[in-house]
């Protein structure tokens, strides 16, 4: 049998239903996650935005300090074995990222909004939209992106990196872009490392340019650029 889905208003609700055993999760209230930790995600779980909107402001971070978990502006991590789906099924959702004017540490002005690190950690999203002052996801060892239909806009950084070192883990990460809309304004819309293969097909990619692949096997179609 399938379970009902978990409805949740607030941030103690939404990490509370991530860490138990709900299968899919429904917003009915936006959720403002400034000051709080981010949600570590360590299992399956689908999360319908439902028109509603996640947003974490980042603080002002000058020092390493200050540069923790509750001060940037990370939502959420996908962890290793871990697939977090995120859906939209209204179609007004959001997932937002944003920066404070001042932050000068070298890592902050490279954080990001959502993070796919571990092996086989897996981020799925359909039709969402995330937009990000610094990086919307950033990919990491071993890990996936799967976009379909997505929107995902970056001011200050890439809408999508695939930040992985030179390691023979990081190899593998991976990204499979199947339509939707991906933009930075003042750098390359797609940021690739490090990485074996990766596929954008039937995408709009937006920006001062369009793609920095630094390594891998390259499969697009139908870029509109």
């Amino acid at each position: 049998t399938t379970m009902e889905p978990t409805k949740v208003a607030t941030y103690d609700a939404l990490k509370s239903a991530i860490g138990g055993s709900a299968e899919k999760i429904v917003l009915t209230a936006d959720i403002d996650m400034t000051g709080e930790a981010s949600i570590t995600v360590s299992r399956n779980v689908t999360l319908d935005l439902a028109g509603k909107q996640i947003t974490k402001t980042q603080a002002k971070i000058t020092q390493d300090s200050d540069f923790t978990d509750q001060n940037r502006m990370k939502i959420f991590t996908v962890s290793e074995n871990s697939t977090m789906e995120i859906v939209d099924s209204v179609g007004t959702g959001k997932i937002i990222g944003k920066a404070t004017q001042g932050s000068t540490l070298g890592k902050a002005t490279g954080d990001t909004t959502l993070t796919v690190n571990g092996k086989n950690a897996v981020l799925k999203l359909t039709g969402v939209t995330v937009e990000s002052d610094y990086y919307g996801v950033a990919i990491w060892e071993n890990s996936k992106l799967v976009a379909d239909g997505a929107t995902i806009r970056s001011v200050h950084a890439s809408a999508v990196g695939l930040n992985g070192m030179a390691t023979e883990g990081s190899k593998n990460a991976m990204l499979d872009i199947n339509g939707g809309t991906y933009s930075s304004e003042e750098g390359p819309a797609f940021f690739i490392s490090n990485t074996e293969s990766f596929k954008i097909a039937e995408a709009v990619v937006e920006g001062p340019s369009a793609l920095d692949a630094r390594a891998g096997t390259i499969e697009l179609s139908l870029i509109h650029i």
